[in-house]
């Protein structure tokens, strides 16, 4: 992560990315140090694998638990599919330590 960093410090690019932005926002206007960066960095690629693994697991928990729902997103998966991720992510949070929803 420390490279990326450096590349994006050296040449920040176009500015769309997450890192670059934090780079011109943050790190260059001295509100935060190369290794908070770093750190913050490594935390949003940590936290977003692990929150995305976590609800692929419980949709597929909730889907072998309620077999009906299961075939009736087989049967229509194009047209069901984007809801059925929204209402899996809404049922259920990543984190034992968030907000019930």
């Amino acid at each position: 992560m420390g490279h990326l960093v450096d590349s994006r410090i050296a040449s920040p690019g176009d500015g769309r990315d997450v890192i670059t932005r934090a780079v011109v926002t943050h790190l260059k206007e001295g509100r935060i140090t190369r290794d908070q960066l770093v750190a913050h960095a490594f935390l949003l690629l940590v936290a977003g694998n692990a929150t995305v693994a976590s609800m692929i697991n419980l949709g597929l928990y909730e889907l072998m638990t309620h077999p009906d729902q299961m075939e009736a997103l087989r049967s229509d998966i194009d047209g069901l599919m984007p809801g059925a991720v929204e209402e899996i992510c809404r049922y259920h949070t990543a984190s034992g330590l968030a907000l019930r929803r």
